[in-house]
Formats: C-alpha cells, sequence, structure tokens
C-alpha cells in the first residue's frame, strides 16, 4: 500500500510541474521591459504571459485593463483595451451601432484596438441566441467589417508586415483611402481600408498580390440587369440577408455580386456578375 500511495505522490507531483510550466508569469528580458515601459510609462499591475511567438503584457492604464502584443525583440505589434460598455464608446460609433441591425443583440464586449500603421478601431462583441459577430468600427462611426466570431485568438493572426508594394496599390487604386486594419487570414493579408465614407476589404495572397476586393452593398447600389436576373431565377422569392459585391479583375470596378438568401430553413449563396449571369 505505502508503494501505491507513494507512486500516486511521484505522479500527482509530476502533473502538478506540468501545470506549472504553462506560459503564464512568463518574465520578460531588458529589451522587451524597456520596449513596453517607452510605450506605456503609466502602466501599474504589470504581467506578462508568452503566447506562440508572441509576449504579452497584461496591465492597466487609466484604468482600464489592456492587453499589449511584443515579439521578443521588442517589436510591439497591437493592443486591446477592454471597454466594458457601450457608453465608453465614441459617440458617433454608439449611435452607428444603435442604427445597426445589431442594435437588439446582446452586447458580449466592447474593445479599442490599436495596431502601428493604422488607426484604432472599435470592436463590439454581439451575440443572439448561438449566433456570435464581431462588429468592426472606424472612429467615427463606419462598420468596417462584421466577423463572425470563431474563439481564436489574435496572436493567430497577427502580423506587423503591410510592405510597401501592398501600400502602392492601395494608394494607388484606392486614391485617399484609410488603412485601417490588416491581418494574415486563411493565407491571405486582409486589408481593410475606409474608401468612399465605405469599408471594404482588400486581400492579397502572401506574395502581395492582389486577389480581390470585397465591401457590402445595399440593394439600391446593385445595378437593375443583376436584380433581373435574380427574379428571374428559381430564388426569386427567398428573402435578401446581405449583398457583397467583388472587384477581381480591375480594383474599383464590380466583377460580381454575392447574394446571401433565405427561404424558410433554406440558406444560400449565389453570384451574379455584371452581365446578370449566376453561379454558385
Amino acid at each position: 500500500m505505502n508503494l501505491k500511495f507513494l507512486l500516486l505522490a511521484v505522479i500527482l507531483g509530476s502533473l502538478s510541474l506540468f501545470a506549472c510550466s504553462d506560459d503564464d508569469d512568463y518574465t520578460p528580458d531588458q529589451t522587451l521591459r524597456e520596449a513596453f515601459e517607452a510605450k506605456y510609462p503609466n502602466a501599474t499591475r504589470v504581467s506578462w504571459e508568452k503566447k506562440g511567438i508572441y509576449r504579452v503584457a497584461e496591465f492597466w492604464l487609466n484604468n482600464q485593463e489592456t492587453h499589449a502584443w511584443f515579439d521578443t525583440s521588442g517589436e510591439w505589434y497591437m493592443s486591446k483595451t477592454e471597454l466594458k460598455t457601450l457608453s465608453a464608446l465614441p459617440v458617433k460609433v454608439q449611435d452607428s451601432f444603435k442604427k445597426s441591425e445589431y442594435s437588439t443583440w446582446k452586447i458580449d464586449d466592447v474593445d479599442r484596438v490599436e495596431r502601428p500603421g493604422s488607426e484604432v478601431v472599435y470592436i463590439i462583441e454581439v451575440e443572439q441566441g448561438k449566433q456570435e459577430i464581431d462588429l468592426y468600427y472606424s472612429q467615427e462611426g463606419i462598420l468596417i467589417k462584421t466577423v463572425v466570431d470563431d474563439d481564436s485568438n489574435p496572436e493567430d493572426h497577427l502580423t506587423n508586415t503591410l510592405p510597401a508594394s501592398v501600400k502602392d496599390f492601395i494608394t494607388k487604386n484606392y486614391p485617399g483611402a484609410r488603412i485601417v486594419e490588416y491581418e494574415i487570414e486563411k493565407g491571405n493579408l486582409e486589408v481593410d481600408i475606409i474608401d468612399d465614407n465605405r469599408g471594404k476589404e482588400v486581400v492579397f495572397d502572401l506574395k502581395y498580390n492582389w486577389l480581390y476586393t470585397e465591401y457590402e452593398v445595399a440593394r439600391t447600389e446593385v445595378p437593375q440587369n443583376v436584380m433581373d436576373a435574380l427574379a428571374a431565377s428559381p430564388y426569386k422569392d427567398f428573402y435578401i440577408d446581405d449583398i457583397d459585391c467583388y472587384e477581381r479583375e480591375t480594383p474599383k470596378t464590380p466583377s460580381y455580386y454575392r447574394f446571401e438568401l433565405e427561404s424558410g430553413n433554406t440558406e444560400v449563396k449565389i453570384n451574379i456578375d455584371t452581365n446578370g449571369t449566376i453561379t454558385k
């Protein structure tokens, strides 16, 4: 019996060692610590943890809890501040949300995100039943994009690389556009911009070749021949839930429109190009 208890104690002791060897309570080196202190000299209650290739500082600043992502060299990638309530957002963001189709959804979280080389973005996480959506707003209340919440971690998508060729492409093809967000998603570089007072997603491959640009449009913005094609299709009686415009051949020129349609429990997505041809 004593031997069994001894073996049990050894096993439990080993498990506790493994439990303590996680990424919490990381101690930054001097380079990382100095980089953090230079950016956030007034931070209090600072703690660190390791998240993959990143080192994440958790701290308080101006009575708000913030997380900041750095690499081991001290380069800053992103900061996310928990705002908690809708009232903590800029008034224009509040007003835009209250006028949106999600205004009656439950608000789960509200955050402010800052990235190098881009504008401040405000994220409102909402839920209704089993649906969870992240709404990305610019500081003037423009809805940049809506993202289905997949519970992924920020470090899964972080990149601090926005090459000159990408910036040049956006400047040339979307003059006056502002870059507000960028990340690696599904093997592509996605750059969110505000162009013509509208949020657009400009997508590149990892060699920085332009693939397409996507943005939401209203029904009234869709060419009549496209709407006529839908009206003549088997989906004519479906409810239009959403319409996105895709630019694939030439920036600023629509290639096709993607319709998200519903009828009872049936949901379908179809593409209709500018010639009125329907594909799925």
